[in-house]
């Protein structure tokens, strides 16, 4: 290339001097040219091909370089004056192409050091003449990297209470060019910038407003850390969590009671009972109630449990409709409070009809429960009475058969068989005779008796001979 160039100038002063000049001095540039060409061709021969290139890397992150010669068989690299071999940061490859005649080599170095920046690497080629043939030198441009991939989120020591300001911190090492850094709530990205102060470690600040929400949520914040670049080591493609947030809030009051009662006027007093809860932190809360309604003297309402609980008396006589209730919570962080309102309806279904008014103005009769249950034991005491009365009187009254021994025995069932087995029962001289059921210890079988058509008569009872027309076995 520098023949070319001495030989382009010398043609160029040539054609400017023509006119002073003549042809014999351009006959002999030309020589020149010719000669100069010739010993060019001849030195390529002998010269790389491809020669190491500088090359700008990052820290920790590995490079190729290669050369390639005609001619030449033998290839060797060497950083500064020292051959290299190949080991666990240099390997060494060789090959050949044998289209062209061209012998191919090489270098890869890993994980590249701060202290390869500035050092000259190189092939030297050697024939079997031993004639020495040096490439040109290749430098390192080596750019520093965060000594952890890592980034760090800083500790959150302390408690917030809700809707102050919270900052949380996220850091790396300080570099040029450095990491970039993000921090998330959540899936939100939070506002954020730098520190305005370099120094050795990168800082990155976001903020946001402290709510019950965050309180205790692990994972909730994270930091994420990601190249600067595109041909920035992909490693650095990281995150970190930030510990959980201590936030304290004022308390969430809730009312648990009716909102609705009916009165009933067989009640003298009716009570309703709330309870306040809430959800605070800390959970040490104080509770106050408030009642408004209309004036009514008749109604009355008593605290309990450290104000928590609420007794609300109401009676016969009220006359309000609504009676708004107001439980108010207290903790360290602030006070909230909640209203509930309770409607009385004065038109119970269950209330018994009065009773008629007396006409001297005497005063009002109302069953009552009590009065309702005695009335209904008395009658059917009574009804047990008579029955009793009426089963003892059929027992001891209505006609019962006796032995020949005088005691009473069961109704016996009477019924009559003629002898013959032909003619049925007829009354003869107006009398008829009729078996009657005797007791086991009797010796007869059966016994029989005097039947008038108006009935049995009275001592007249005795046994028939046994050519009587009927018999009862």
């Amino acid at each position: 290339m520098y023949l070319s160039l001495m030989w382009s100038l010398l043609l160029a002063s040539a054609m400017a001097d023509r006119r002073r000049r003549d042809y014999t001095h351009l006959d002999t540039l030309m020589t020149v040219y010719v000669l100069c060409l010739h010993c060019n061709n001849l030195a390529g021969a002998s010269t790389f091909v491809t020669d190491p290139a500088n090359r700008d890397v990052y820290e920790g992150t590995e490079v190729f370089l290669n050369c390639a010669i005609r001619d030449y068989r033998r290839i060797k690299w060497f950083v500064d004056s020292t051959e290299i071999t190949s080991n666990d940061r240099y390997t060494v490859k060789r090959g050949e192409d044998t289209s062209v005649d061209v012998n191919l080599s090489w270098l890869k170095i890993s994980k590249v050091l701060l202290s390869d920046a500035g050092k000259q690497f190189f092939c030297v080629a050697v024939n079997d003449g031993n004639q020495r043939v040096e490439s040109k030198r290749a430098v390192l441009n080596v750019t520093r990297v965060p000594s952890t991939p890592n980034p760090d989120c800083l500790r959150l020591d302390g408690s917030y209470n809700e809707g102050e300001i919270v900052k949380v911190t996220c850091t790396q090492e300080n570099t040029n060019p450095r990491v970039r850094l993000n921090i998330y709530k959540g899936d939100k990205l939070l506002s954020g910038k730098p520190a305005d102060n370099i120094q050795s470690t990168f800082e990155y600040t976001a903020t946001f407003e402290a709510h019950r929400s965050d309180d205790g949520v692990t994972g909730l914040l994270w930091c994420s850390q990601t190249p600067p670049n595109d041909d920035y080591p992909q490693r650095f493609r990281k995150n970190c969590s930030f510990s959980i947030v201590n936030v304290n809030f004022a308390p969430s009051i809730t009312i648990n009671g009716a909102t609705e009662i009916t009165l009933d006027k067989q009640r003298k007093e009716q009570e309703v009972v709330y309870v306040c809860t809430s959800f605070a932190k800390p959970t040490s809360v104080t509770y106050d109630w408030e009642v408004k309604f209309h004036h009514d003297p008749t109604v009355k309402y008593y605290k309990q449990h450290n104000g928590s609980t609420l007794r609300l008396v109401l009676t016969q006589s009220t006359v309000v409709r609504e009676v708004n209730l107001t439980c108010i919570g207290h903790n360290a962080v602030g006070t909230s409070s909640v209203t509930q309102t309770l409607l009385v309806n004065h038109d119970s279904k269950a209330t018994v009809s009065p009773t008629p008014e007396v006409p001297d103005g005497g005063p009002e009769f109302t069953w009552s429960t009590a009065l309702i249950l005695a009335v209904t034991g008395s009658c059917g005491l009574c009804i047990a009475l008579f029955t009793a009365v009426i089963i003892g009187f059929y027992h001891f009254q209505l006609p019962q058969s006796i032995d020949i021994y005088g005691e009473r025995i069961a109704q016996p069932e009477v019924y009559f068989e003629p002898k013959d087995g032909i003619s049925s029962p007829q009354v003869i001289d107006g009398k008829h005779s009729v078996g009657v059921q005797v007791s086991e210890q009797a010796d007869i079988e059966s016994v029989y008796t005097e039947v008038s058509e108006y009935g049995i008569k009275k001592d007249k009872d005795k046994a028939l001979p046994e050519n009587n027309s009927y018999s009862h076995v």
